[in-house]
């Protein structure tokens, strides 16, 4: 997950690793909560909202710019809650 989302917010090297993954923790933190699961990081849904969360809160100076990251990742994690949380289990 970590090469995935440092590639969408294009960051090179490891100087800023600890900082992405600590979004890609929060990020997914959020679904969990959001969805009552753990989420499935393998879910093309739940790897797209780990990508809109890390766009939403790194290095975007244009507050519309991170708004609409912000309004894209809440989209995704209402789609994943209430289609059972991108967790894997298709029950």
């Amino acid at each position: 997950m970590l090469e995935k989302v440092k590639n969408a917010i294009r960051a090179n090297g490891s100087a800023s690793d600890d900082e992405i993954k600590g979004l890609i923790a929060a990020a997914l933190a959020d679904i969990q909560t959001a969805t009552g699961s753990a989420p499935d990081e393998t879910d093309p849904l739940v790897i797209q909202a780990v990508k809109n969360y890390a766009k939403a809160y790194y290095g975007y100076d244009d507050p519309t710019t991170a708004e609409r990251f912000r309004a894209a990742f809440e989209s995704i994690k209402t789609q994943l809650a209430v289609v059972g949380g991108g967790d894997g289990d298709e029950d």
